[in-house]
């Protein structure tokens, strides 16, 4: 049993992005917590303009704050975009393909379980 402290604290500017994640260019991400046991973490995610997240499928549950910019879902028209101080819940089994428009887009993101590309990024 790992004895985990009754709180987590940190500047997340100290952290550093990972450029290009996923081996797509224009996305950058960084860790903010993981909890392997738990099976969630936490993540800071950029997109550029325009950018393309290929399909994917969340195992668990995802909380995305959106802090500035605009995305949206290819396949589902009907959601709104989300925008700066904008919250969206996404259910575990969802399935999407994510489009940021106009200027960068920040986003923090708790998420539990794991997410799955539908298919290998660039390809």
């Amino acid at each position: 049993m790992i004895n985990l402290p009754e709180a987590f604290h940190t500047d997340t500017d100290d952290l550093p992005f990972a450029d290009d994640w996923a081996g797509t260019p224009g996305i950058r991400l960084k860790l903010l917590m993981a909890d392997i046991e738990g099976a969630r973490f936490a993540v800071r995610i950029r997109f550029a303009p325009g950018i393309l997240l290929p399909p994917h499928k969340h195992t668990g549950e995802v909380h995305a704050f959106t802090l500035a910019g605009e995305w949206s879902y290819l396949e589902h028209a009907d959601i709104a975009p989300s925008r700066a101080a904008s919250y969206l819940f996404e259910p575990p089994g969802s399935t999407h393909t994510l489009r940021a428009q106009g200027k960068p887009v920040p986003k923090t993101l708790p998420i539990g379980g794991a997410m799955r590309y539908r298919t290998l990024p660039g390809g």
